[in-house]
């Protein structure tokens, strides 16, 4: 399995729906947002 292939498929089994890749620096997955909406001000 290519890298990329188990980088999405570990992201999606922890409930990921995005993953973050910059040069130099680990992947990334953002936990998920569990707070209502914020309004802007």
């Amino acid at each position: 399995m290519a890298a990329i292939d188990t980088l999405l498929k570990t992201m999606l089994d922890k409930g990921g729906s995005d993953l973050h890749l910059t040069v130099g620096l680990p992947p990334k997955s953002p936990a998920a947002c569990t707070g209502s909406p914020q309004r802007p001000r």
